[in-house]
């Protein structure tokens, strides 16, 4: 389906615990050339900064904002995809940085009879071999950072576009990926992938994302391989896509990961045990 270039296109950025990042995502988003466009943050945090506070008074007018009380990613993306009134949805996170004509690239990508794009996403100058693609074994080839279009079978929420329509044919995002809210984005794609939609790759329609420490759905977590929710949403999707035998396949190398993580920890508490004795701190 191809998008009338004179329609609306709803840019979507559900956030948390961001102030500086929201605020330059936020102006990003502001400054495309593609119009009209409907902007819409969806707020799960309890408070903000003054200034990002005093920021986002200052722009109400040209987005549409909504608070809401209950953190939840998956659940943020389905408020502001629901609220949309434009026929293609774009998801972004809030803490990315992006040229003035991605959304006009993310409509272009919509030539070509797709019902969902995955935009290029540039976190370091290393490229990939190909688009990022998952196998029936639940292991995942290539990435998001590869200069070629090409076609994929998941979606990574931080850059994603679908037809409205096909968004609520598929009720949205799993809302049981909670907490870290993995894999509820690749989740989304592989339903898709699934049910016969075609996804396209696009390298022209790319962000920076920074992935902040700060903020985010890891806010608190040191390490999320030590966190319940990361096995929780790691569990929940092998079990919904794949047979028993590769659940166990599965299980086994999460658990070699939590024996990774845990070891990484011990040496971290031991490599500071010893500089508070070398210090002399009593």
């Amino acid at each position: 389906m191809a998008i009338d270039p004179v329609v609306t296109v709803s840019l979507i950025i559900p956030t948390y615990n961001r102030e500086e990042l929201l605020i330059q995502t936020v102006r990003d988003a502001l400054a495309q050339t593609y119009t009209p466009l409907e902007i819409i943050v969806v707020d799960q945090s309890a408070r903000h900064e003054t200034e990002t506070e005093k920021f986002l008074r200052s722009v109400s007018s040209r987005i549409l904002y909504l608070r809401e009380s209950v953190p939840s990613l998956s659940r943020a993306r389905n408020i502001g995809g629901r609220r949309a009134t434009g026929p293609l949805l774009i998801f972004v996170d809030d803490d990315v940085s992006l040229p003035p004509d991605f959304v006009a690239q993310h409509v272009s990508g919509y030539r070509s009879g797709a019902v969902a794009a995955q935009g290029r996403i540039v976190e370091s100058a290393k490229l990939n071999h190909k688009p990022a693609w998952l196998d029936f074994k639940n292991r995942s080839t290539g990435g998001n950072n590869y200069p070629f279009a090409g076609v994929t079978n998941v979606l990574t929420g931080c850059n994603m576009s679908v037809l409205k329509r096909v968004f609520e044919d598929l009720n949205g995002f799993d809302e049981r990926f909670t907490k870290l809210a993995l894999n509820e984005d690749t989740d989304f794609g592989y339903r898709l992938y699934r049910a016969g939609h075609k996804i396209v790759y696009l390298p022209e329609a790319w962000l920076k994302h920074h992935r902040s420490r700060v903020g985010g759905v890891d806010t608190g977590i040191e390490e999320k391989e030590l966190s319940f929710s990361y096995y929780y949403c790691e569990s929940l999707f092998a079990a919904k896509h794949f047979n028993p035998w590769i659940c166990l396949y599965f299980r086994w190398c999460l658990m070699l990961r939590g024996v990774k993580a845990v070891r990484k920890l011990v040496r971290a508490a031991e490599q500071e045990a010893r500089h508070q004795l070398a210090s002399g701190a009593s």
